[in-house]
């Protein structure tokens, strides 16, 4: 379908382009709006997803391409990027108390920074009352942020979240997330996300190595040998979903970063945060301070407040202070530049710029 029809049809059925387009229907199809706030089309799915999130009948998939990118006069591609916020209403109200941000902001924050040409639309799928329009036709891409919510309890909130990323891959979307959109994406296509018996990352993965297939991969295009990453997650990908490609892995973690293919859609992803600036970092680690202590990591909160600080002085410490707590806590460039703690996402994005899967 011609651009033009699309947004005719849309116009005609009232939906504005500014809103996030979520979910996929088979244009002229009635589509009568759920009172959870999914598309009927796909409402099935969720509920089917009720007692194994992993288990999904294919979602429909649109008839229309997705539309060819236009460029202004200096020829720097337009992008057009959806960015799913992972987490409910209550955490992003607690994201927000302790960075004055929801994370899906803080995505679109580095995301403009890296290329100021960019066009982000900003949706929370776990809400029951998400505004979703109907065709994914309109976007180049999708970004999908961390969340506090667990793949394996497959509440409402989690189902809701596993039928978007798998009508986007259906659509044939390219998809970047970190964190939790990893387990969504590898969870939909047929891995298996849990807490990892190995033990959880709070603050920073430590020496994360390539595997064979990640050292030529474009998704660390200009990592090193071995890096350190900023992390917070108890769970993880325990077992990656048939076909998918994984491309690095620390001691405590094989999966933490992977390429998934489903459909005509692809997906790139790193469990661990290259999004995260380190006083967000430290934010994160004061909420999570509980779990830190009960995980054996500290001994008490006051401990993990501490830690965070130093942590959060990394980024607003005069250079001689950043020099020192950087010695003490064994950080370097690829987690204290910021261009290069965001390399996945730049790497994302030039490859969504090229047109190329």
């Amino acid at each position: 379908m011609a651009r033009a029809e699309t947004r005719a049809k849309t116009r005609a059925l009232g939906i504005r382009h500014t809103v996030v387009v979520a979910l996929c229907v088979r244009p002229g199809r009635s589509d009568p709006v759920a009172r959870d706030g999914l598309r009927e089309p796909l409402r099935a799915a969720a509920c089917s997803a009720r007692d194994d999130p992993r288990r999904f009948p294919a979602a429909p998939r649109a008839h229309m391409q997705l539309p060819r990118r236009t460029a202004p006069l200096n020829g720097t591609p337009m992008l057009r990027l959806l960015i799913a916020d992972g987490n409910d209403r209550a955490a992003r109200d607690r994201h927000v108390a302790a960075t004055g941000r929801t994370s899906a902001e803080s995505y679109a924050a580095v995301v403009r920074d890296l290329r100021p040409e960019i066009s982000c639309h900003l949706v929370s799928p776990a809400d029951a009352d998400a505004t979703l329009p109907a065709t994914l036709a309109d976007f180049d891409g999708m970004i999908f942020t961390g969340s506090t919510l667990r793949v394996s309890e497959g509440t409402p909130e989690v189902r809701r979240q596993l039928v978007l990323m798998r009508a986007a891959l259906d659509a044939g979307l390219a998809i970047f997330g970190s964190c939790w959109g990893v387990q969504v994406a590898a969870t939909v296509a047929g891995g298996r996300a849990a807490e990892n018996p190995r033990g959880p990352e709070y603050g920073f993965a430590r020496s994360i190595t390539p595997t064979e297939e990640g050292r030529t991969h474009p998704l660390l295009a200009g990592r090193p040998a071995t890096w350190d990453a900023p992390a917070i997650h108890a769970d993880a990908v325990l077992q990656p979903p048939p076909g998918a490609r994984v491309l690095a892995g620390n001691r405590i973690l094989g999966i933490q970063a992977i390429e998934i293919r489903q459909g005509d859609g692809w997906f790139w992803g790193t469990q661990y945060h290259p999004e995260l600036d380190l006083d967000e970092v430290a934010a994160m680690l004061r909420l999570c301070d509980t779990a830190i202590v009960a995980a054996g990591l500290a001994e008490d909160p006051e401990t993990v407040a501490a830690y965070a600080d130093e942590i959060a002085g990394l980024q607003t410490g005069e250079p001689a202070a950043v020099r020192r707590l950087a010695w003490r806590h064994g950080l370097g460039p690829e987690v204290l530049e910021a261009d290069r703690r965001r390399r996945e996402i730049g790497n994302f994005l030039t490859r969504l710029s090229t047109g190329e899967h």
